[in-house]
């Protein structure tokens, strides 16, 4: 039960921190034509694109079209979209990922797969079901806030009575206070905002969100989540 709590609590962390992300964004780049197609917009697979990412609240682009200067100057405002093949002549399978400027991941879908043996039909059905993931990320666009800071601001964090300092050990981190007495122990996962978390019999997640920490986890079937100031 504790492991299945945990993994149900490392999916909520991974799908918050895909959602936290994307909701960044409002431009998107689609490409015209997809690696796996011998054409541009066959079986009209790149138009069906761009008009669910569209449904869904981005302002869409084809990488062949002219862009607004402010979107050329600033490379980093926007989500770059592809679509992947990965199925054979029985099955079709497509996954849909969005990277960033620096081609960082910051959201892929599920295997979305149709077993028709028409292309076009096969195509639009397994993109439909990949996209499926997207609709779920509940997309709402959320410009980012760009606090300036006095050079002789002292943030409160770092007079906080509660402050934690991490600690490297064997595959993560300890967090110990003043005492110094251990309070965390942080095992590392492939999300470098992520660990999975010990706080005495507690198991959960330690999970980055606009640039704090929280620690949640499963207590009665219901999710809660904590508030940590840390200093790594």
């Amino acid at each position: 039960m504790k492991i299945y709590s945990v993994l149900l609590v490392l999916f909520v962390a991974f799908t918050g921190l895909a959602q936290h992300e994307i909701n960044s964004y409002r431009y998107l780049i689609m490409p015209e034509k997809f690696a796996f197609l011998k054409q541009k917009d066959q079986f009209h697979l790149n138009t069906l694109a761009k008009m669910h990412f569209e449904k869904l609240g981005f302002i869409v682009y084809f990488d062949t079209e002219t862009l607004p200067d402010s979107l050329v100057d600033s490379n980093c405002t926007k989500l770059f979209a592809d679509v992947e093949s990965a199925g054979n002549f029985i099955t079709t399978k497509l996954q849909i990922s969005l990277k960033d400027c620096k081609n960082k991941l910051v959201a892929v879908s599920k295997e979305g797969k149709s077993k028709e043996k028409d292309f076009e039909l096969s195509y639009n059905q397994a993109f439909r079901d990949a996209f499926t993931t997207f609709r779920e990320l509940g997309y709402q666009y959320q410009p980012q806030q760009v606090v300036k800071e006095s050079p002789n601001t002292i943030k409160s964090d770092a007079n906080s009575e509660n402050l934690l300092y991490a600690q490297p050990i064997t595959n993560g981190f300890q967090l110990v206070d003043s005492s110094p007495k251990v309070v965390y122990k942080l095992l590392a996962t492939s999300n470098a905002s992520c660990f999975i978390a010990y706080k005495g019999e507690l198991q959960g997640v330690l999970v980055q969100k606009n640039q704090q920490w929280f620690f949640e986890y499963y207590a009665n079937e219901i999710l809660n989540s904590q508030l940590v100031a840390v200093k790594f």
